[in-house]
Order: C-alpha cells, then structure tokens, then sequence
C-alpha cells in the first residue's frame, strides 16, 4: 500500500502516521516497510486497507501528544 507523503511523520528513526478513529480522535500508527515510491512510502505493513489515514496536520498531532501535560 501506498502512503501518501504528506501523511507521514518521522521523529527519532521512526516512521508513523495517524489513523481518524473518529470525531476528535486519532491513533498514531508505525509503518513498516519503507521503499520510496513517487507518491510516497510503500508499507508492508501497520495499516488496513481502507483505514482513514490524516494527510494535513500529522505533524500538528504529534506536536499535541508530546506536549507536557498541564497539572490542573
């Protein structure tokens, strides 16, 4: 499968993308593979056919779960 280039985060030697869950709610996702393509990354594996993959704002995301948290 083919991931397109904007969907991919990379942090610390690793790849990943976010998969919609639903309203709001997103999961960070591995991807393995790796070959480059013109359009992006081909996977082995990591993703289903068919999951919503987040192509704008991954980034965006990964910088919200890696803020500290806030103690209240």
């Amino acid at each position: 499968m083919i991931v397109p280039r904007e969907a991919l985060v990379r942090t610390g030697g690793q790849t990943f993308v976010y998969i919609r869950r639903d309203a709001g709610d997103f999961e960070r996702r591995p991807v393995v593979g790796g070959l480059a393509d013109p359009d992006g990354l081909f996977v082995t594996g990591g993703l289903k056919a068919g999951e919503p993959v987040v192509t704008t704002g991954g980034s965006q995301l990964f910088a919200a779960q890696s803020a500290p948290s806030k103690a209240d």
